[in-house]
């Protein structure tokens, strides 16, 4: 007698995986500039505005390592943009 697979049959998780797939999120240029934007509105709130912009290059080097990007070179980039931004940076 054969033992069942716990995770069910090859096809199920295939589709399973495909689904995955299907739903992930990819960044696009367009996110990445509304972010910029995001980033550029708060320039007067240094501490707020320096941690927003390492969130979005965490994210954006993320989703290139991922795989998750539409536009690599793009989204790298317009991220980078925020460098024009005058504000503060420090760390502790």
């Amino acid at each position: 007698m054969r033992r069942r697979n716990r995770a069910g049959p090859p096809s199920a998780r295939r589709n399973e995986d495909l689904t995955m797939k299907l739903t992930r999120h990819i960044m696009t240029v367009d996110e990445i500039k509304a972010r910029v934007a995001e980033i550029e509105a708060m320039r007067d709130d240094d501490a707020e505005a320096h941690v927003k912009e390492d969130g979005l290059y965490q994210d954006v080097l993320s989703a290139i390592a991922r795989g998750e990007c539409a536009d690599p070179a793009g989204c790298a980039a317009a991220a980078l943009e925020t460098v024009a931004i005058c504000f503060a940076r420090w760390c502790d």
